[in-house]
């Protein structure tokens, strides 16, 4: 079997709460894609880790469903996936929100 590597970067810059950051990945399609506190803990639009991570899955599902439908005799016309990451409350001792 293949072994295929996908890569992604994240750098932040400041503290937590008034910081800022992006992330990359190698197929470029996230090429310095802007994130930040608010994105990720309040409704501010840009991205966060749990938007991806859900984007993520739902793609492999999506994608591993159609491939076990075909295998069955099955051919899909349109698949859709929604997944949901939800960010509960956590301690984190080094952190204070």
């Amino acid at each position: 079997m293949t072994t295929l590597t996908r890569t992604a970067q994240a750098q932040w810059n400041g503290d937590l709460k008034s910081g800022n950051g992006h992330i990359n990945a190698s197929s470029h399609i996230l090429n310095d894609t802007p994130y930040t506190f608010s994105t990720r803990f309040e409704d501010t639009p840009g991205t966060n880790p749990e938007e991806l991570l859900a984007s993520s899955h739902a793609a492999c599902y999506t994608m591993a469903l159609a491939h076990t439908l075909a295998e069955k005799g099955y051919k899909a016309e349109s698949l859709q996936t929604q997944a949901f990451c939800s960010l509960v409350q956590f301690l984190m001792p080094c952190v204070k929100m």
